[in-house]
Protein backbone atom coordinates (compact mmCIF):
# COMPACT_ATOMS: atom_id res chain seq x y z
CA UNK A 1 0.00 0.00 0.00
CA UNK A 2 1.38 3.41 -0.87
CA UNK A 3 2.15 5.74 2.35
CA UNK A 4 -0.55 7.88 3.64
CA UNK A 5 -0.74 11.60 2.96
CA UNK A 6 -0.39 13.51 5.43
CA UNK A 7 -3.21 15.35 6.71
CA UNK A 8 -3.77 18.69 6.17
CA UNK A 9 -4.48 21.15 9.78
CA UNK A 10 -4.93 24.17 8.18
CA UNK A 11 -8.21 26.29 9.27
CA UNK A 12 -8.41 28.30 5.68
CA UNK A 13 -11.66 27.67 6.07
CA UNK A 14 -11.93 29.75 9.95
CA UNK A 15 -9.35 32.15 7.86
CA UNK A 16 -11.86 32.95 5.08
CA UNK A 17 -15.04 33.02 7.09
CA UNK A 18 -13.05 35.17 10.04
CA UNK A 19 -12.17 38.03 7.22
CA UNK A 20 -15.64 37.78 5.85
CA UNK A 21 -17.50 38.59 9.53
CA UNK A 22 -14.99 41.00 9.94
CA UNK A 23 -15.58 42.97 6.62
CA UNK A 24 -19.57 42.81 6.97
CA UNK A 25 -19.16 43.69 11.00
CA UNK A 26 -16.89 46.75 9.82
CA UNK A 27 -19.25 47.86 6.98
CA UNK A 28 -22.14 47.57 9.25
CA UNK A 29 -20.69 49.24 12.65
CA UNK A 30 -18.56 51.94 10.43
CA UNK A 31 -22.01 52.82 8.25
CA UNK A 32 -24.14 53.61 11.00
CA UNK A 33 -21.53 55.46 13.01
CA UNK A 34 -18.71 56.61 11.21
CA UNK A 35 -16.42 56.15 14.21
CA UNK A 36 -13.48 54.57 13.46
CA UNK A 37 -13.18 52.82 16.89
CA UNK A 38 -16.48 50.76 16.22
CA UNK A 39 -14.29 50.16 12.68
CA UNK A 40 -11.57 48.32 14.55
CA UNK A 41 -14.15 46.63 17.02
CA UNK A 42 -15.82 44.92 14.19
CA UNK A 43 -12.49 43.39 12.91
CA UNK A 44 -12.09 41.95 16.14
CA UNK A 45 -15.02 40.41 16.15
CA UNK A 46 -14.97 39.01 12.98
CA UNK A 47 -11.80 37.81 13.63
CA UNK A 48 -12.79 35.71 16.93
CA UNK A 49 -16.10 34.68 14.91
CA UNK A 50 -13.49 33.53 12.41
CA UNK A 51 -11.38 31.68 14.99
CA UNK A 52 -14.45 30.27 16.74
CA UNK A 53 -15.66 28.86 12.97
CA UNK A 54 -12.53 27.80 12.34
CA UNK A 55 -12.14 25.45 15.56
CA UNK A 56 -15.21 23.89 15.88
CA UNK A 57 -14.53 22.86 11.37
CA UNK A 58 -11.58 21.28 12.48
CA UNK A 59 -13.36 19.46 15.51
CA UNK A 60 -16.27 18.33 13.18
CA UNK A 61 -13.27 17.19 10.82
CA UNK A 62 -11.33 15.20 12.87
CA UNK A 63 -14.57 13.68 14.81
CA UNK A 64 -15.69 12.39 11.48
CA UNK A 65 -12.07 11.26 10.75
CA UNK A 66 -12.15 9.50 13.69
CA UNK A 67 -15.04 7.53 12.92
CA UNK A 68 -13.93 6.20 9.41
CA UNK A 69 -10.87 5.24 11.24
CA UNK A 70 -12.36 3.36 13.61
CA UNK A 71 -14.89 1.22 11.14
CA UNK A 72 -12.06 0.37 9.23
CA UNK A 73 -9.94 -0.83 12.65
CA UNK A 74 -12.95 -2.70 13.29
CA UNK A 75 -13.13 -4.25 9.43
CA UNK A 76 -9.26 -4.78 9.74
CA UNK A 77 -8.71 -2.70 6.57
CA UNK A 78 -6.15 0.26 6.38
CA UNK A 79 -7.59 4.41 6.29
CA UNK A 80 -6.03 7.19 4.60
CA UNK A 81 -7.92 10.65 4.97
CA UNK A 82 -6.92 11.48 1.19
CA UNK A 83 -6.24 9.21 -1.75
CA UNK A 84 -4.28 10.74 -5.02
CA UNK A 85 -4.89 9.70 -8.41
CA UNK A 86 -1.47 7.79 -8.84
CA UNK A 87 -2.63 5.72 -5.95
CA UNK A 88 -5.68 4.13 -7.98
CA UNK A 89 -3.71 4.25 -11.18
CA UNK A 90 -4.61 1.05 -12.08
CA UNK A 91 -8.71 2.05 -12.25
CA UNK A 92 -8.21 5.89 -12.79
CA UNK A 93 -9.80 5.35 -16.45
CA UNK A 94 -12.88 5.01 -14.87
CA UNK A 95 -12.62 8.41 -13.23
CA UNK A 96 -12.21 10.48 -16.20
CA UNK A 97 -12.64 13.69 -13.93
CA UNK A 98 -10.51 12.92 -10.95
CA UNK A 99 -10.35 15.83 -9.02
CA UNK A 100 -9.71 14.62 -5.24
CA UNK A 101 -10.35 11.28 -2.78
CA UNK A 102 -10.98 10.73 0.62
CA UNK A 103 -11.58 8.50 3.47
CA UNK A 104 -10.06 5.58 2.17
CA UNK A 105 -10.25 2.24 2.94
CA UNK A 106 -7.82 -0.55 1.83
CA UNK A 107 -7.05 -4.08 2.31
CA UNK A 108 -8.32 -7.73 2.07
CA UNK A 109 -12.06 -8.02 2.77
CA UNK A 110 -13.95 -11.43 2.56
CA UNK A 111 -11.49 -12.62 0.44
CA UNK A 112 -11.25 -10.04 -1.39
CA UNK A 113 -8.48 -6.58 -2.25
CA UNK A 114 -10.96 -3.36 -2.27
CA UNK A 115 -10.18 0.15 -2.41
CA UNK A 116 -13.51 2.28 -0.85
CA UNK A 117 -12.80 6.26 -1.13
CA UNK A 118 -15.08 9.50 -1.55
CA UNK A 119 -14.73 10.41 -4.98
CA UNK A 120 -15.07 14.07 -6.05
CA UNK A 121 -15.24 14.64 -10.07
CA UNK A 122 -15.20 18.01 -11.56
CA UNK A 123 -14.77 19.79 -15.24
CA UNK A 124 -13.19 23.36 -15.66
CA UNK A 125 -14.10 25.62 -18.14
CA UNK A 126 -12.23 28.71 -19.38
CA UNK A 127 -13.65 31.86 -20.47
CA UNK A 128 -14.24 35.86 -20.17
CA UNK A 129 -16.32 37.07 -17.80
CA UNK A 130 -18.49 39.97 -18.31
CA UNK A 131 -16.06 42.44 -17.56
CA UNK A 132 -13.89 40.85 -20.34
CA UNK A 133 -11.44 39.07 -17.91
CA UNK A 134 -10.05 35.59 -18.51
CA UNK A 135 -11.57 33.20 -15.58
CA UNK A 136 -11.89 29.41 -15.30
CA UNK A 137 -15.07 28.64 -14.23
CA UNK A 138 -15.39 24.53 -12.22
CA UNK A 139 -18.55 22.59 -11.58
CA UNK A 140 -18.51 19.56 -9.39
CA UNK A 141 -19.53 16.47 -11.70
CA UNK A 142 -19.57 13.62 -8.92
CA UNK A 143 -19.49 12.90 -4.99
CA UNK A 144 -20.48 9.78 -4.32
CA UNK A 145 -18.81 6.35 -2.16
CA UNK A 146 -17.44 4.12 -4.90
CA UNK A 147 -15.96 0.56 -3.86
CA UNK A 148 -13.32 -1.25 -6.22
CA UNK A 149 -13.17 -4.76 -6.91
CA UNK A 150 -10.74 -6.73 -8.82
CA UNK A 151 -12.41 -9.34 -11.63
CA UNK A 152 -11.34 -11.55 -14.13
CA UNK A 153 -12.65 -12.67 -17.34
CA UNK A 154 -15.91 -10.64 -17.35
CA UNK A 155 -17.26 -8.74 -20.23
CA UNK A 156 -17.71 -5.13 -19.74
CA UNK A 157 -20.65 -4.11 -18.99
CA UNK A 158 -22.54 -0.86 -17.09
CA UNK A 159 -25.57 -0.84 -14.57
CA UNK A 160 -27.03 2.38 -14.57
CA UNK A 161 -29.74 3.35 -12.14
CA UNK A 162 -33.32 4.24 -13.57
CA UNK A 163 -34.28 8.09 -13.04
CA UNK A 164 -37.91 8.64 -11.52
CA UNK A 165 -39.04 9.40 -15.13
CA UNK A 166 -38.36 6.33 -16.49
CA UNK A 167 -39.85 4.61 -13.61
CA UNK A 168 -42.68 5.96 -14.37
CA UNK A 169 -42.46 5.72 -18.28
CA UNK A 170 -40.91 2.59 -19.15
CA UNK A 171 -39.17 2.15 -22.18
CA UNK A 172 -38.66 6.33 -22.77
CA UNK A 173 -35.28 7.13 -24.21
CA UNK A 174 -32.53 4.88 -23.71
CA UNK A 175 -33.36 1.36 -25.30
CA UNK A 176 -33.59 -1.69 -23.16
CA UNK A 177 -31.22 -4.80 -24.13
CA UNK A 178 -33.37 -7.26 -25.44
CA UNK A 179 -33.57 -10.48 -23.37
CA UNK A 180 -35.31 -14.06 -23.77
CA UNK A 181 -37.50 -14.91 -20.99
CA UNK A 182 -38.05 -19.44 -20.98
CA UNK A 183 -40.88 -18.74 -18.13
CA UNK A 184 -43.11 -16.01 -16.49
CA UNK A 185 -41.38 -15.88 -13.62
CA UNK A 186 -37.89 -15.42 -15.60
CA UNK A 187 -39.83 -12.74 -17.52
CA UNK A 188 -41.36 -10.75 -14.00
CA UNK A 189 -37.47 -11.18 -12.73
CA UNK A 190 -36.47 -9.22 -15.88
CA UNK A 191 -39.48 -7.15 -15.83
CA UNK A 192 -38.48 -5.48 -12.21
CA UNK A 193 -34.85 -5.14 -12.89
CA UNK A 194 -35.47 -3.31 -15.73
CA UNK A 195 -37.41 -1.03 -13.63
CA UNK A 196 -34.30 -0.37 -11.62
CA UNK A 197 -31.88 -0.35 -13.92
CA UNK A 198 -30.39 0.17 -17.30
CA UNK A 199 -28.13 -2.82 -18.37
CA UNK A 200 -25.60 -1.77 -20.97
CA UNK A 201 -23.20 -3.70 -22.69
CA UNK A 202 -19.55 -3.47 -23.77
CA UNK A 203 -17.07 -0.31 -22.99
CA UNK A 204 -18.70 2.11 -25.53
CA UNK A 205 -15.52 1.50 -27.85
CA UNK A 206 -16.97 -1.01 -30.30
CA UNK A 207 -16.11 -0.22 -34.23
CA UNK A 208 -18.90 -2.30 -36.04
CA UNK A 209 -21.75 -3.71 -35.38
CA UNK A 210 -21.11 -7.25 -35.09
CA UNK A 211 -18.90 -6.33 -32.35
CA UNK A 212 -21.34 -4.85 -30.26
CA UNK A 213 -24.16 -7.88 -30.89
CA UNK A 214 -21.18 -9.46 -29.58
CA UNK A 215 -20.45 -7.54 -26.56
CA UNK A 216 -24.93 -7.62 -25.99
CA UNK A 217 -24.85 -11.39 -26.37
CA UNK A 218 -22.27 -11.93 -23.58
CA UNK A 219 -23.61 -9.85 -21.10
CA UNK A 220 -26.87 -11.14 -21.51
CA UNK A 221 -25.19 -14.76 -21.23
CA UNK A 222 -24.04 -13.37 -17.65
CA UNK A 223 -27.04 -11.43 -16.49
CA UNK A 224 -29.51 -14.93 -15.88
CA UNK A 225 -32.70 -14.10 -14.42
CA UNK A 226 -32.04 -15.58 -10.73
CA UNK A 227 -29.01 -13.29 -10.94
CA UNK A 228 -31.26 -10.12 -11.47
CA UNK A 229 -33.70 -10.98 -8.93
CA UNK A 230 -31.04 -11.20 -6.68
CA UNK A 231 -30.69 -7.29 -7.26
CA UNK A 232 -33.81 -6.48 -5.75
CA UNK A 233 -32.56 -5.74 -2.25
CA UNK A 234 -29.78 -3.14 -3.26
CA UNK A 235 -31.25 0.05 -3.71
CA UNK A 236 -29.84 2.50 -6.35
CA UNK A 237 -26.65 0.61 -7.01
CA UNK A 238 -24.51 1.42 -9.91
CA UNK A 239 -21.45 -1.01 -11.16
CA UNK A 240 -19.24 -1.18 -14.22
CA UNK A 241 -16.92 -3.87 -15.14
CA UNK A 242 -13.77 -2.19 -17.08
CA UNK A 243 -10.31 -3.88 -17.61
CA UNK A 244 -10.92 -6.61 -14.81
CA UNK A 245 -11.93 -3.62 -12.78
CA UNK A 246 -15.20 -3.83 -10.69
CA UNK A 247 -16.45 -0.44 -9.99
CA UNK A 248 -19.90 -0.28 -7.17
CA UNK A 249 -21.33 2.98 -6.14
CA UNK A 250 -24.82 4.64 -5.17
CA UNK A 251 -24.80 7.89 -7.47
CA UNK A 252 -24.34 10.98 -5.51
CA UNK A 253 -24.55 9.79 -2.12
CA UNK A 254 -21.48 10.06 0.46
CA UNK A 255 -22.04 7.33 3.10
CA UNK A 256 -21.42 7.61 6.60
CA UNK A 257 -18.63 5.80 8.24
CA UNK A 258 -21.24 3.07 9.29
CA UNK A 259 -23.22 2.51 6.37
CA UNK A 260 -19.72 1.59 4.31
CA UNK A 261 -19.67 -1.86 5.60
CA UNK A 262 -23.46 -2.66 4.23
CA UNK A 263 -22.29 -1.30 1.11
CA UNK A 264 -19.21 -3.26 0.65
CA UNK A 265 -21.06 -6.60 1.29
CA UNK A 266 -23.52 -5.67 -1.46
CA UNK A 267 -20.57 -4.74 -3.84
CA UNK A 268 -19.26 -8.21 -2.73
CA UNK A 269 -22.37 -10.37 -3.36
CA UNK A 270 -22.58 -8.50 -6.83
CA UNK A 271 -19.10 -10.08 -7.59
CA UNK A 272 -19.43 -13.08 -6.05
CA UNK A 273 -22.72 -13.69 -8.53
CA UNK A 274 -20.84 -12.13 -11.41
CA UNK A 275 -18.02 -14.92 -11.00
CA UNK A 276 -20.53 -18.01 -10.14
CA UNK A 277 -22.23 -16.58 -13.53
CA UNK A 278 -18.92 -16.71 -15.30
CA UNK A 279 -18.56 -20.40 -14.33
CA UNK A 280 -22.28 -21.35 -15.43
CA UNK A 281 -21.88 -19.64 -18.81
CA UNK A 282 -17.96 -21.51 -19.35
CA UNK A 283 -19.81 -24.88 -17.93
CA UNK A 284 -22.54 -24.43 -20.67
CA UNK A 285 -20.00 -23.85 -23.26
CA UNK A 286 -18.27 -26.98 -22.99
CA UNK A 287 -21.27 -29.00 -22.03
CA UNK A 288 -24.39 -27.21 -24.41
CA UNK A 289 -28.04 -28.47 -23.90
CA UNK A 290 -29.35 -30.64 -26.55
CA UNK A 291 -32.08 -29.30 -28.16
CA UNK A 292 -32.72 -31.57 -31.16
CA UNK A 293 -34.89 -33.58 -29.48
CA UNK A 294 -32.91 -36.30 -30.67
CA UNK A 295 -32.32 -39.50 -27.92
CA UNK A 296 -28.48 -39.29 -26.76
CA UNK A 297 -26.25 -41.53 -28.32
CA UNK A 298 -25.35 -44.65 -25.94
CA UNK A 299 -21.74 -44.79 -24.71
CA UNK A 300 -19.54 -46.99 -26.41
CA UNK A 301 -18.44 -50.42 -25.02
Amino acid sequence: MADKPQQNQSLAPGALAGAATGAILRAIIGGLTGIGPFVVLGGLCGAICGAAIGIMSQLRTRKRQAAFAEVASKLQLAYALEVSSEQILYALELFPKWFAGSHWFRGKYRDADVDVFDIQEQESETQFNDEGKLRTYRRITRRETVVLLPIDDIPEFRIVAQSWFRRLIPGFGRREMAFHPASEGDAKAIERFQRSWSLLPGSGEADSHRQRDQEADAVRALFSPKMMDSMRSWGKLTARVHRDCLLVARPGRLLPPEDRREFMDDAIELRMNLLASRQRVAEHAQHPADTTGRPACPAAA
